[in-house]
């Protein structure tokens, strides 16, 4: 497997190349490593895997699919969170909090729940047709895919199998360097983790300064209210210092928060639409338009409706990721057929020279500015 990465080299700067050699440097690391997730209490895993071998609760702990390589590795266990041993909570929304949400962005990372089934042509329909569900799969789709979506990694290179597992939180790529790379694992990366778990509608943070975890947002700062559950999210702590913290997310089918009406569609939200916030007490759709009216122009990408992704209301997004410029995967920004992964198990010889060559020829830049998009779901 060959490796493409762009750059703007105008606009990375010294300590940044300083952090991306260091990333090329240490590939061997950084792609045995990657890719953080959590799947549901149903999921098994292939056999000789972490998730297939750790004894239950497994869904309580974090797991890392070693840069897509068909096996899965413990990121982080039950034990970290502070959970009770006996019947601990099921983590359902995972992030590391440094999604670029104040980017231009590029593609929409996301996977479902067993009952999902896309729209008509989709990968999503695709997948679930074929393997009885898509919930082990990761999906993208950005503005060359409105109203579709496209399959980024099937089930088997997480180490999963369908249609048994269910990924329900995933951390893949990561921002910190202004380029995107392979998320290395939370252990790895020694990062916090932002999670929620099921019946849960608030975000909390682990570790605490105590041990275990702690509440990080209360729900009501989210605008959510008892009886609501966020199923996927993607948290924004100031990466780039535009002074908000800010995240999208999900709802899980059955919250209350769904029965909001939703004029600019004709319908309520659906647990396949993405949400916005600034925690200051209330949500929109997440998207350029702000289809509630609330906070207009929160992303600087088209609006993530349930149609706009390529899903039926009736899906539910169960996980998330964003990305904001090329990454080394090279997600295509043009139409590929339903059944062709873009990312597959690497070669062994998949090797440290070919990432080099990219970084070092990356003098093409390759940069694009969104327009502004008015391709909102039909009314039905």
């Amino acid at each position: 497997m060959s490796f493409r990465l762009f750059l703007n080299l105008k606009s990375v700067s010294l300590p940044h190349l300083t952090g991306i050699f260091l990333f090329v440097w240490s590939l061997d690391a950084g792609l045995a490593r990657g890719q953080s997730f959590t799947v549901d209490p149903a999921s098994v895993g292939q056999p000789n895997t972490a998730l297939n071998q750790e004894p239950p609760p497994a869904p309580n702990d974090t797991f890392n699919a070693r840069g897509f390589s068909g096996t899965n590795i413990i990121d982080d266990e039950n034990a970290f969170f502070g959970f009770p041993q006996l019947n601990p909570p099921d983590i359902n929304a995972l992030s590391a909090g440094y999604e670029p949400l104040d980017r231009t962005l590029w593609d929409f990372i996301f996977s479902v729940d067993r009952l999902s089934v896309g729209v008509n042509g989709s990968s999503v329909n695709f997948r679930s047709t074929l393997n009885g569900n898509a919930a082990a799969d990761l999906f993208f789709t950005n503005p060359a895919l409105i109203g579709t979506n496209r399959l980024l990694a099937t089930d088997s290179s997480l180490g999963l199998t369908h249609p048994i597992d269910n990924v329900d939180g995933a951390e893949v790529f990561d921002s910190r360097l202004g380029i995107e790379v392979p998320y290395r694992g939370f252990s790895v990366n020694n990062d916090d983790v932002y999670f929620s778990i099921v019946s849960g509608n608030t975000i909390q943070i682990a570790p605490d300064p105590n041990g275990g975890s702690n509440v990080f947002r209360q729900a009501a700062t989210l605008g959510l209210v008892a009886g609501d559950e966020i199923d996927a999210l993607g948290l924004d702590i100031n990466l780039n210092d535009d002074g908000l913290i800010e995240a999208i997310f999900s709802l899980a089918p059955n919250s209350p928060s769904l029965q909001t009406f939703v004029p600019a569609l004709g319908r309520n939200l659906s647990p396949a639409d993405i949400l916005y916030t600034d925690f200051s007490g209330q949500f929109d759709i997440a998207g350029q338009t702000g289809l509630l009216g609330i906070f207009p122009g929160n992303l600087d990408f088209f609006d993530l409706t349930a149609g706009n992704l390529g899903l039926l209301t009736t899906d539910n997004v169960d996980a998330l990721d964003i990305v904001y410029t090329s990454t080394i995967f090279n997600i295509p920004q043009s139409d590929i057929p339903v059944d062709t992964p873009v990312i597959v198990v690497p070669e062994p010889t998949a090797t440290l020279s070919l990432l080099s060559l990219g970084i070092l020829g990356a003098g093409a830049t390759l940069k694009r500015k969104l327009k502004p998009y008015n391709s909102i779901e039909k009314k039905p």
